[in-house]
């Protein structure tokens, strides 16, 4: 990836505890939903229909996050759209300035800098310090947040 295409791109990287990797989804797309954003959501073809699921029926919190498939007919009118791996989405059908990567150890970011905010949700340990290094030099500002034992974010410097 060039980095005049990247330069400055702000990347959040939420590294959850085992468990509590839906729950940190979820409340950053609320909170996006809420502040009137629209989303796009990348996630693993393994793992798609079951996040699919859990948007819709909203868990234990009793939330409903309205979405839909990138591919499916009015996607544009979807707040959050998901993607798969093998899905190119660069120009978001529903307009999206937020792009999300749901749970993949090895994280390709979009190659056109689209989006005004993009972040990275992964289970501690999953990523490496090579990953931020790649990051970095690709022009991205990494932010770095980890959970702590009562489940609250504090951001920390990347390794």
């Amino acid at each position: 990836m060039a980095k005049a295409d990247t330069a400055g791109a702000e990347l959040g990287v939420y590294l959850c505890s085992a468990g509590r990797e839906f729950a940190s989804l979820r409340s950053l797309l609320t909170r996006a939903l809420e502040s009137g954003a629209r989303a796009v959501v990348r996630v693993r073809e393994e793992e798609s229909e079951a996040l699919d699921k859990r948007l819709w029926h909203g868990s234990d919190s009793g939330i409903l996050l309205p979405h839909g498939d990138a591919t499916a007919p009015q996607a544009d009118r979807q707040p959050i759209v998901l993607i798969t791996e093998g899905q190119a989405e660069t120009k978001p059908s529903n307009g999206a300035r937020l792009w999300f990567q749901y749970l993949a150890p090895r994280v390709a970011l979009p190659e056109v800098n689209r989006f005004d905010r993009m972040f990275v949700i992964a289970v501690e340990g999953s990523l490496g310090a090579v990953q931020f290094d790649e990051w970095r030099a690709s022009g991205y500002v990494v932010r770095l947040w980890r959970q702590d034992e009562s489940n609250h974010w504090r951001e920390e410097k990347p390794e």
